[in-house]
Order: C-alpha cells, then sequence, then structure tokens
C-alpha cells in the first residue's frame, strides 16, 4: 500500500513539473497568440506618450525618431518599431490580411481573432534564417518591428501593448 502511494506521490510530482516547464517555456507562437487573445479583452496600458494627433503608452526604452499624424517611429534596443494608425480593421480572412500586409508566401505565424467590439491579428513573416518581421494589429492600429527569432513572442507581447492603448484625438 505504501508502494502504490509513493508512486501515486511520484507521478505527481512529475506531471506538476512537466505541466510547469511546458508552461514557462512558450513558444513565440503561443506567446504571441496569447498576447492577441488578452489584448483584445484586456484594459490599454496606462498612456505615457502624446502628440497632436494620439496618445499611446511607449515603453521608457524607446525613444520617439519620427511621428506624423498617423506614424510614430521608436528606436531602441537595435531595432526600429512602427505604429502605425490607420490599417485596415476586421480583415475577412488570413490571405486578405497577409496582402494588405505584403506578405507573400507560408508565414511561421497568421492568426486573426475577434472579440466582441474589436478584431485584431499578429503576423511572423521570415525573411531570412534569423530574422523574421512580426506584424501585430488591434482595431486599425498596426505595430511592426524585425527582430530576431528568439524574441519574436517578446516582441509581439509589447506591440500588442502599444497598439492596443494608442487612442486617437
Amino acid at each position: 500500500m505504501l508502494k502504490y502511494k509513493a508512486v501515486a506521490v511520484l507521478l505527481a510530482v512529475m506531471v506538476t513539473t512537466a505541466a510547469g516547464c511546458s508552461f514557462m517555456e512558450l513558444t513565440g507562437e503561443e506567446r504571441a497568440e496569447r498576447a492577441l487573445v488578452e489584448n483584445l479583452s484586456a484594459a490599454p496600458a496606462d498612456i505615457n506618450y502624446s502628440n497632436d494627433y494620439f496618445s499611446i503608452y511607449k515603453p521608457d526604452s524607446l525613444n520617439v525618431e519620427y511621428e506624423d499624424s498617423y506614424n510614430l517611429e521608436l528606436e531602441g534596443e537595435d531595432r526600429t518599431y512602427l505604429v502605425f494608425l490607420g490599417d485596415q480593421a476586421g480583415y475577412e480572412n488570413k490571405g486578405e490580411m497577409m496582402e494588405a500586409n505584403g506578405i507573400e508566401g507560408t508565414p511561421e505565424l497568421a492568426e486573426i481573432r475577434t472579440g466582441d467590439e474589436d478584431s485584431g491579428y499578429v503576423v511572423f513573416d521570415e525573411l531570412d534564417e534569423d530574422t523574421v518581421k512580426v506584424i501585430t494589429g488591434i482595431n486599425g492600429v498596426k505595430g511592426t518591428v524585425i527582430t530576431s527569432k528568439d524574441r519574436t513572442g517578446a516582441e509581439a507581447e509589447l506591440l500588442f501593448e502599444m497598439v492596443n492603448s494608442v487612442q486617437t484625438k
């Protein structure tokens, strides 16, 4: 009887450990999909940057390099982030969304989701063996960055935080 309890406890520990490890090691695609779903229903991040046309959450690590009524170019960590207001919202299908974003072929990830009143998407378009263009969009605001493959999930999360926070004036 004691032997069976020991085996049961060992199995419980192994399952819990395996579940914890798999949760901790989400792929970039899984992180991006989770960020898309979360941002469709989440309250926007706190606004900390504003110009004459719109307000946005901007991480402190990023500097504004260019802005106009529809665009914001941010620099930081050896990457350029672009935020564009005026993206077509509510794509009918993945093909339409990919065409509008100039993506040819089959991207690593192309996902569209809709919420109650919101719609969003995420795309990972492989540019070469080590480089990926990450594109996110929510309700007509698009964010883009070119990054290394190992940063795709983190970059998608950051872009979603920014595009979800945009408020036009």
